[in-house]
């Protein structure tokens, strides 16, 4: 699914190098009101999954990176313009009560069809749809409510969490199709044919498609799809009612996953190695001793010592049974005659020398099988041989069980722990490189069929900014690939266009960073990160992003800034602008720094020309 490239390898890459940033200014500018939901103790009572999913969501909602809006806390959303020198702040609507009642704790999203029309998400099963009016004399907003398709539950204990937005896209012909998340958490109360009682949480992922009109007040959306999955959704990209999903574990249809355990189980089957096939009894059993090796096949009672052709050279044997032996027709073969009938044992190499003159073979009748055991005497006493023949068949040793008890506690001091080879002591050094988390790629189709990828090795780095641009940077070894979907959105396999070198490296130092982006507007891929996201007011000192791109074959450039204060509080969300001027937004300010990237594309085209 995700092909290398080899030309964009980049093996002569040394170093980041910390650049100067003299140059940079950053212009503030106050908030007409502060974004909801800054307040770290809101996110305390929140179950591990249903965190991981807010933080996912960016408060700054933007689509092309020309302007953003944001929802305040008195429930307002705020219009953020940037595309000229001057930022404006505009109040667009307010949330009405039927789509954000204020009942809960939970946190409404708000995600950019395009660059004038935004998709607001509340407490109730309601959207708000809202398109900015521009106009020379009198700017404003028209508005509508949606009426989101009812869902039942799977499953009559799990609660079910208000959905959320991910994404919302407008195709073509006019409809918006909007990907809504849920959180589902069963209580460990629930039992399902012998389940495990723990609890966990599962989230329901919806794809609607509602078309509007300004005259009309109030829709209805249709239902398109509905699918699940373990985690919440890292990464989507919508198309004519097709969809490629991304999550840390796979999607699956919501008739699969009935049970408690068949999400994990799905996700075993998805990951793990392939099956392998039944285990079948094997033809001979073996075991051996300082100077000896003993072979032994079970046979039927009517073969005679007589029948048996058995002959012991230095490097092999050869045993077999004679023609005049035919087979008892109303009796099934043992697996020791089949193979002895096949020739399976004719003229066969063994593993060490053997010593013919003492290898010598015995048949003991038994009570309804005949035993018939090769005593090969090994040449060099005191060799342990691994298995019999010079091609290893698969056929394990049967050890005693005192001497397997002694051969493990000879292994003890093996398995010991080591003094750590590094300054690191309780850190894996295999960690030091992991600076991404899982992703398993999948796509659904209209009619909500899923196909998932392959497993891969990949892991996910960050997603693109401006959320218009679909591209992905995936974990390959230390570096950072930049991978692109088909166009047009199909199910194959992505295209590597760039590399970002050695940043998996960087990224896994510095584990609290976030958000993470990627943005394609320059020369070469830059990523930019900023941290900490969230803190508690009497702690914020605002937060440091950090900038890094490779200037040349062999070295790259990283920065780091410090932005906001504590009455700005940290940076929430972040793009680039088509100009090259980062905007991050904060708890009460909107931060744009210029001259923080090297020269865009776009710039860099507008002055050549």
């Amino acid at each position: 699914m995700f092909p290398i490239d080899r030309a964009h390898a980049n093996p002569a890459f040394e170093a980041y190098k910390l650049g100067e940033d003299n140059n940079v200014s950053v212009h503030q500018v106050p908030l007409p009101q502060r974004v909801l939901g800054t307040n770290a103790n809101a996110a305390v009572p929140l179950a591990y999954k249903k965190l991981k999913a807010r933080a996912m969501h960016s408060p700054l909602a933007t689509h092309d990176g020309t302007a953003g809006a944001y929802i305040a806390e008195d429930g307002r959303i705020i219009l953020l313009s940037w595309a000229d020198a001057a930022v404006s702040c505009l109040n667009l609507c307010s949330i009405p009560s039927s789509v954000y009642s204020r009942t809960s704790d939970h946190l409404p999203t708000l995600v950019a069809v395009d660059a004038s029309t935004w998709l607001a998400c509340g407490d109730s099963d309601t959207l708000l749809w809202v398109q900015y009016i521009r106009s020379s004399g009198n700017p404003g907003a028209s508005t509508c409510v949606l009426t989101l398709p009812t869902l039942q539950g799977t499953l009559s204990e799990a609660q079910y969490s208000p959905w959320t937005l991910v994404q919302a896209t407008a195709d073509s012909d006019g409809p918006i199709y909007a990907l809504l998340q849920r959180a589902c958490r069963v209580p460990a109360i629930h039992q399902n044919s012998g389940a495990s009682s723990v609890s966990h949480t599962f989230f329901d992922v919806m794809l609607i498609r509602a078309a509007f009109s300004i005259d009309e007040e109030a829709h209805a959306a249709e239902l398109m799809w509905c699918v699940e999955c373990h985690e919440p959704v890292a990464y989507a990209c919508i198309a004519n009612g097709a969809c490629l999903l991304g999550a840390e574990a796979p999607f699956m249809s919501r008739s699969v996953a009935n049970k408690p355990d068949a999400g994990l189980a799905s996700q075993r089957s998805c990951t793990s190695a392939p099956t392998l096939p039944p285990l079948e009894k094997a033809p001979y059993t073996w075991t051996q001793t300082g100077d000896t090796v003993m072979v032994a096949l079970a046979l039927p009672e009517y073969i005679r010592a007589e029948d048996i052709r058995a002959h012991f050279s230095l490097h092999g044997l050869s045993v077999s049974l004679a023609a005049s032996s035919a087979p008892d027709p109303s009796a099934a073969m043992t697996p020791g005659e089949q193979v002895l009938r096949d020739g399976a044992f004719t003229s066969q190499s063994v593993w060490a020398q053997l010593d013919p003159t003492g290898s010598v073979w015995t048949l003991e009748p038994g009570a309804s099988m005949q035993l018939l055991t090769l005593h090969l005497a090994k040449a060099h006493e005191g060799t342990r041989w691994p298995h019999v023949f010079a091609h290893d068949d698969g056929v394990l040793e049967t050890l005693d069980p005192s001497e397997l008890s002694a051969m493990l506690q000879g292994l003890d001091k093996y398995a010991q722990p080591l003094p750590s080879s590094t300054l690191l002591h309780d850190t894996l050094e295999d960690d030091v490189n992991d600076g991404g988390t899982p992703l398993q790629l999948a796509w659904v189709t209209p009619d909500g069929h899923i196909e998932m990828a392959p497993a891969s090795s990949h892991a996910l780095l960050a997603r693109a900014t401006p959320p218009s641009d679909p591209a992905l940077l995936l974990q390959h070894d230390v570096d950072g690939q930049v991978f692109v979907p088909p166009s047009p959105l199909a199910w194959a396999p992505w295209r590597h266009v760039a590399t970002v070198p050695a940043i998996s490296y960087v990224l896994a130092s510095k584990r609290d960073i976030h958000p993470v982006y990627v943005y394609r507007g320059t020369a070469t891929p830059t990523v930019l990160a900023a941290e900490p996201r969230y803190a508690p007011d009497a702690h914020s000192r605002g937060s440091h992003l950090y900038m890094y791109g490779a200037t040349s074959t062999q070295r790259g450039t990283s920065y780091v800034w410090p932005v906001g204060d504590p009455v700005t509080g940290p940076v929430l969300g972040l793009t680039v602008a088509p100009d090259g001027r980062v905007v991050c937004l904060c708890a009460t300010a909107l931060l744009v720094l210029t001259e923080a990237l090297p020269a865009t594309l776009a710039s860099a085209s507008a002055s050549t020309a």
